[in-house]
């Protein structure tokens, strides 16, 4: 009889428990394919680890080419930085189960932190800490810590810091069956300076999750709050589930206990296909409900996986008007004893706001013997429908002898602060107790009226011993009928051009007038209509670099007022179109589904010769370029070989790039590509693009060695931008060489350029002095670079020396300017950077040589080729940095830090993005 997957998986998977012995599998990362093969990186991290390279002779993967390291390696830390935390795939663990993570490196505190929960970590971080944990799924608690037994600064040697089957099995002893669990490699460490790899990780025994069984990613979350009380409940099905059992209800026990045999009232739909679930009645306000979703596998085993029972709390009746949304007002009011006390929040209780203080200061409180009548008005910033008003009497401690709180007044309410209108007959509001412990004790009822203003008007107070009057606080609430919630957030930026807007509707509303512009007066005024809509969103597609603003008006004839005009929101499109950044690109072999190798889709010469003698990419992995780039990590090289076919060329099918056939959407008007040439490229060869069947020439040098911008206006095209097909480039001419190319994307206006940019010769110095040297390079800008000779002299790290200093003079028109160096990095070496006379630095200059001016340019990328680098501060974070010079001539000074760092050429400008 066969046995199908999903009977294998689920009898595995009703195996996989702690404490019960199964044949599981051995999982090894040793990161060698230069991912992070599934792991990833915590979110709520500002820095990452990252998969590296050997970085220099003393920092080397345990096997292979890769490690693990973190992306600002070597990283100054005298002050807090955020944790790190690199997560592992999820598994399930056996009896037998075992962890290595091998580590090199790290320096802190060997103190075991004591936290247990990943939710805003550290939350009570003893100690500094460096190393792993293991860390259950179901609530984020950490079982086990492991750390390196030798910490501090050239531990070079690999050291295994993980767990033996039976430490992990006393650890996971009392879990129940089907937890699930991951490793978090950890970096808490702040204050001086630190550094931890990871490398060959080996987990023994487990079960990767990669199968799961079971319901997941509920909607709404879990423990969700302030839910639409039409709610449709919607999840993630298991891998191997044909039907679902939906429990719910508004108790906790009754969901978790409840099952097909005993249903206890909760089973709310039984073997259903859909992996959704809309309650059969709205739901109450404010009520804590509760769910579960049982998968069940297909016949013939129809084996059931109980779920997670998840809970969500719905909307309230009505909601606080934050007391910033109001202005108070009165008729008097004593010394710090004024009406905004009365919504400030002055006196409640931060941990608990329901309670107010008996402090006067805390309250609003008349002048004795004030002009009559006493009254206090209330101004919300917009119209609303208010439910209720709770009211804090006055509660001074003598408030049960003097009685100074409102005991009869009168309410009354305006739209426009003009009319008002009375609330009914004249109210009560109960009298304080006087007591530190005072909760509201009068409640009014507004009736849902529409109103911005409301005024109360005291007619006596408790005590009828003195003309004085008072209130502690007041709470206004309002039944929700404006659309709110904008989806995208309101100032959201990059927001993708084919886009849904969302909102959530006013509780009344029966219909949604959209109003969408680029004009914000338009939308204000109400001359922006683009659509009216009986659903909670609008789709539409927008113009790439553009502000919009919108906004949603609550419509329905039924009811007083008939329409409640929403805030306006505002987004912003992305700045351009990606048509190829080449990041996507990968090594993987072809046979692997996700395999994506640049020569595959930009075809060139060695795959159909009518592409004439191109190569795209090298000929080994890497394919791509991955230190010549333009932006991100990758760019493409482009070899051309016109000695037979007078021509080189590279084509790529749309389709297969992110922009898609249509260069109408959006309405871009500029193609832009980014260039790099070469120094051995023949200045006569031409390079080209061709957009369809329009070919452009580049009007740009193709041997000059620095990246630069080629605008493309897509109108002068003449072809139709609503079906482009191929996108080519090309070298027409009979010479050979290299090109890199980098960041294609579609604009409405170009990126703006350099205005003013110096170029200049490292070897064309003023003086420059030993052991700083000139020498010959053919494949350096115009021959010659400077440097120091490896290992020839000692290291200048603390300080710039007196010796080896190449000088510059040059003249600009004056503004801000940045610096960028071609150099070459052999492995962690470095300049010191500065120009005499800058009215400004920024980020600043080596807090250890205050008055200098000098930059710390520590360990730009390392490589064996040329390549540019900008000129950034190793003492702030590597921000770039940014000099003030006023219209004049300036010196230059660049001098040695680490020998073995080597500059050919320097270009100074005022493009600073």
């Amino acid at each position: 009889m066969k046995t199908t997957k999903k009977i294998l998986i689920s009898m595995i998977v009703m195996m996989f428990m702690p404490g019960i012995s199964v044949q599981a599998d051995v999982v090894t990362y040793n990161f060698d394919d230069g991912t992070l093969q599934g792991w990833s990186n915590y979110e709520g991290a500002s820095e990452e680890f990252v998969v590296s390279t050997q970085l220099a002779d003393w920092i080397l993967p345990r096997s292979g080419d890769y490690m693990v390291i973190e992306a600002v390696f070597w990283d100054d830390r005298d002050s807090d930085t955020d944790v790190k935390i690199l997560t592992s795939p999820v598994f399930w663990i056996s009896a037998t189960s075992s962890v290595e993570i091998w580590t090199m490196g790290g320096r802190g505190s060997v103190d075991t932190p004591t936290w247990t929960n990943i939710s805003g970590l550290p939350a009570e971080a003893g100690a500094d800490f460096m190393g792993a944990a293991l860390r259950r799924l179901s609530d984020g608690e950490y079982l086990l810590f492991g750390r390196r037994s030798s910490v501090g600064e050239g531990i070079e040697a690999y050291e295994n810091i993980g767990w033996d089957a039976p430490t992990i099995a006393a650890a996971v002893a009392g879990d129940s069956p089907g937890q699930r669990y991951v490793v978090d490699i950890i970096d808490t460490f702040s204050g001086s300076w630190g550094w931890t790899i990871v490398d060959d990780i080996t987990l023994t025994d487990v079960t990767l999750v990669g199968d799961y069984p079971i319901a997941r990613g509920p909607n709404p979350e879990d423990e969700a709050d302030d839910v639409p009380r039409d709610v449709v409940l919607s999840w993630a099905p298991g891998d191997f589930a044909d039907k679902h059992d939906v429990y719910f209800g508004a108790s906790f026990d009754d969901v978790n206990d409840a099952d097909g045999s005993d249903p206890l009232g909760v089973l709310a739909s039984q073997g259903q296909i859909a992996t959704t679930y809309e309650p059969d009645d709205r739901l109450d306000f404010g009520q804590t409900y509760y769910w579960r979703i049982d998968e069940v596998n297909a016949p013939p085993d129809s084996t059931i996986f109980k779920g997670d029972v998840w809970s969500f709390t719905t909307e309230p009746i009505a909601y606080p008007i934050a007391g910033e949304r109001i202005t108070a007002t009165a008729s008097s009011s004593d010394l710090d004893q004024g009406p905004e006390n009365t919504v400030n929040g002055y006196g409640l209780d931060v941990n608990n706001l329901d309670l107010h203080s008996t402090e006067l200061t805390d309250m609003w409180c008349t002048t004795m013997g004030a002009p009559e009548p006493t009254w206090i008005q209330y101004e919300f910033d917009k119209v609303c429908k208010l439910h209720e008003m709770w009211v804090w009497n006055h509660n001074g401690m003598m408030e049960s002898a003097l009685g100074l709180g409102i005991k009869e007044v009168t309410i009354e309410y305006s739209v426009n602060g003009t009319d008002y209108t009375a609330l009914g007959a004249a109210q009560e509001f109960a009298r304080a107790p006087g007591t530190a412990d005072y909760t509201p004790n009068t409640t009014v009822d507004f009736e849902s009226v529409a109103a911005k203003y409301v005024r109360l008007t005291v007619n006596n107070n408790w005590g009828g011993l003195l003309p004085k009057y008072g209130l502690s606080e007041v709470r206004f609430f309002s039944i929700p009928v404006f659309a709110r919630e904008p989806s995208p957030e309101s100032g959201a930026t990059d927001v993708a051009i084919d886009l849904t807007l969302g909102f959530r509707a006013g509780r009344e509303a029966a219909e949604h007038t959209v109003y969408l512009s680029t004009d914000e007066q338009a939308v204000i005024d109400g001359t922006a209509l683009v659509s009216t809509e009986t659903g909670t969103s609008y789709s539409t597609t927008l113009d790439i670099d553009s502000t919009y603003y919108w906004r949603v008006d609550e419509v329905n004839d039924a009811e007083t007022p008939t329409t409640w005009q929403g805030e306006i929101w505002n987004l912003s499109t992305p700045e351009y179109l990606v048509v190829d950044d080449f990041e996507l690109y990968n090594d993987l072999d072809p046979d692997d589904p996700e395999s994506n190798r640049i020569y595959l889709t930009w075809i060139d010469g060695l795959t159909d010769p009518t592409n004439g003698g191109s190569t795209v990419g090298y000929m080994e992995a890497p394919f791509t370029e991955q230190i010549i780039v333009h932006g991100g990590g990758q760019s493409m090289p482009f070899f051309y070989d016109n000695s037979t076919a007078g021509y080189s060329e590279a084509t790529a099918d749309v389709a297969n790039l992110q922009v898609g056939h249509d260069w109408t959407i959006g309405a871009p008007e500029t193609l832009v590509l980014r260039i790099h040439g070469d120094l051995s490229n023949a200045a006569a060869d031409q390079l080209y693009v061709k957009v369809g069947s329009a070919k452009v020439l580049y009007d740009g040098d193709i041997t000059e060695p620095i990246w630069r911008q080629w605008n493309i206006d897509l109108a002068g095209l003449g072809i139709n931008l609503s079906n482009i097909t191929t996108l080519s480039i090309g070298v027409d001419g009979g010479g050979s060489g290299i090109l890199y190319v980098d960041d294609i994307a579609l604009y409405k206006s170009a990126p703006a350029v350099a205005s003013e940019e110096i170029w200049i010769e490292a070897e064309a110095t003023v003086s420059i002095t030993t052991p700083m040297n000139v020498y010959d390079d053919p494949a350096a800008s115009g021959g010659k670079y400077i440097g120091t000779e490896d290992g020839v002299t000692g290291d200048e790290m603390d300080a710039a020396p007196a010796d080896g200093v190449a000088t510059y003079s040059f003249t600009v028109q004056g503004g801000t300017y940045k610096i960028l160096g071609r150099v070459i990095i052999p492995g962690g070496d470095s300049f010191w950077v500065r120009i005499l006379g800058a009215t400004n630095l920024t980020p600043g200059e080596d807090p250890d040589q205050p008055g200098t001016g000098w930059v710390r340019w520590s360990d730009p990328s390392d490589g064996a080729e040329w390549h540019w680098e900008e000129v950034f501060s190793a003492d702030h974070d590597g921000e770039t940095a940014n000099w003030t010079l006023p219209a004049g001539t300036y010196t230059l000074e660049i001098a040695r830090r680490e020998d073995g760092a080597l500059l050919d050429a320097i270009v100074i400008t005022d493009l600073l993005e």
